[in-house]
């Protein structure tokens, strides 16, 4: 028993020393990402010890590179390790920043601080192409391929190798909101624009035309046509300002704004500041229009319309109001664009909802401001030639050039020589008289080249009016 007790006091005594020996180092918590000697602790019962398992843990450890870091307090249990990038490569993550692959890079290129990247190439060619299923996220700056002198012109191609029906494209998106959380483009906003530019006169580059889309409205459902856009052409004056010069519309209707010029003549400025189109040809130049059904009603139409106010906001017209023209042009030797034909009709009376009173007139001409009223047409359908009528009490032989005119003969006259240029000898002169006197009976007219002589049976009793209309055959 004395024993005993000699050999448990040994042991107490011998306690503290073991201990001791054989505490535990702590230590404080690791900084993300590691560096140093600095070492990832473990935790045994809220305590950070090193065991000997965490001590082999931490010898078998993988390097680690730029991980999906979101704090300093982030373990390594946390960071998915990347796959080191070749010589020259980025790492570029996905959308959720759980996966890392190096993407390569050819020729000389640069990452700015801003997340810009700038390549170029000494042998004289352009960076090769990003490897396969790359995106880049250029938010707030331009892609930009340049190259001076002595170098070749920047290209931009996408090619595809493979006998399927997928091809290459180049597609331009545009969205509200953000990236994360995209919302509805709005009526009137611009989905994209393929520009084109160089150095202007203000010493940088100017955009001078342009392709663009441009949202109209939307369809009844998802997926295509779900969007609907013009596609407009567009230009800029020499004021700088910027005008959709033709655009289509979903429909394939072509709206074109001011003039069109097809052909290989020259164009004159006889509509300029309008809206027209033009074709010139040193050949034949036609508009033909044709269609083919069995439709009686479905035939080539042609279709004039006229308003006053805006295109948008169209108003009424009102009395006296052209409402269409169509003239011939000729050449005279000096001067291109006479006309010496038009016809024209008018708005003759007082406009109200489903009326419009309208006359159209034929005119003829051989110079600049000679045109001659040659036959009107009334909107009741009465058919009008130009006329002069002679005033009352104006008797004897009178020069009248137009095709319809009125004379009077003098009591106890029998015939009344009228000159008018527009008479033949093979003219037929159609005349009736216009005042009730039983002795004046119409004998004949007589046709020479410029006159037309009125014959009746007898001497007039009284001064008596005759009406004539002139034909041509």
């Amino acid at each position: 028993m004395k024993m005993l007790k000699a050999i448990l006091l040994g042991l107490f005594l011998c306690l503290p020393a073991f201990v001791q020996a054989a505490k535990i180092t702590e230590y404080p918590a690791a900084t993300t990402p590691l560096a140093g000697t600095e070492v990832m602790p473990c935790e045994q019962s809220g305590t950070k010890k090193c065991t000997t398992a965490s001590i082999a843990a931490l010898a078998t450890k993988t390097t680690v590179g730029l991980g999906s870091v979101t704090n300093d307090a982030q373990t390594k249990a946390a960071v998915v390790p990347n796959t080191p990038p070749a010589a020259g490569g980025l790492l570029v993550g996905n959308a959720g920043g759980t996966a890392y692959a190096p993407v390569s890079m050819s020729g000389d290129c640069t990452l700015a601080s801003t997340g810009s990247v700038t390549c170029s190439s000494s042998g004289g060619g352009l960076p090769a192409a990003l490897t396969e299923n790359t995106a880049i996220d250029a938010a707030g700056y331009e892609l930009d391929l340049t190259s001076e002198a002595g170098a070749y012109a920047p290209n931009f191609s996408l090619m595809r190798y493979a006998d399927d029906d997928f091809y290459p494209s180049v597609t331009l998106y545009k969205t509200r909101g953000t990236k994360e959380t995209p919302t509805t483009v709005q009526v009137g906003k611009t989905l994209g624009v393929y520009a084109f530019g160089g150095q202007g006169s203000q010493a940088y580059l100017e955009q001078s035309t342009s392709i663009s889309s441009k949202v109209t409205g939307f369809g009844p459902g998802e997926g295509y046509g779900q969007i609907l856009a013009d596609l407009c052409f567009n230009t800029t004056d020499a004021t700088w300002n910027y005008t959709d010069r033709m655009c289509i519309d979903p429909s394939g209707v072509v709206s074109i704004k001011n003039s069109i010029i097809v052909g290989d003549g020259a164009a004159t400025d006889k509509f300029a500041g309008t809206g027209y189109y033009q074709a010139n040809n040193s050949g034949s130049a036609a508009l033909s229009l044709s269609s083919a059904t069995s439709n009686a009603y479905a035939t080539p139409d042609i279709y004039f319309a006229r308003s006053r106010g805006t295109a948008a906001t169209p108003l009424p017209v009102q009395n006296g109001d052209v409402l269409l023209d169509i003239w011939s042009e000729a050449e005279d030797g000096s001067t291109y664009g006479l006309n010496p034909f038009y016809f024209e009709c008018d708005v003759v009376g007082a406009v109200s909802s489903g009326s419009v009173p309208t006359d159209c007139a034929w005119y003829m001409g051989g110079s600049v401001g000679g045109y001659v009223e040659a036959l009107r047409l009334h909107d009741n359908g009465v058919m009008q030639f130009p006329v002069t009528n002679t005033a009352g009490g104006t008797t004897g032989a009178q020069t009248i050039n137009k095709t319809s005119f009125t004379v009077n003969l003098a009591a106890g006259q029998s015939s009344l020589d009228v000159t008018n240029d527009r008479v033949t000898a093979d003219s037929i002169v159609l005349c009736s008289i216009k005042t009730d006197d039983a002795t004046a009976i119409l004998k004949n007219v007589v046709t020479t080249t410029g006159h037309a002589v009125i014959k009746t049976s007898a001497a007039v009793t009284a001064e008596t009016r005759v009406g004539c209309v002139v034909f041509n055959n």
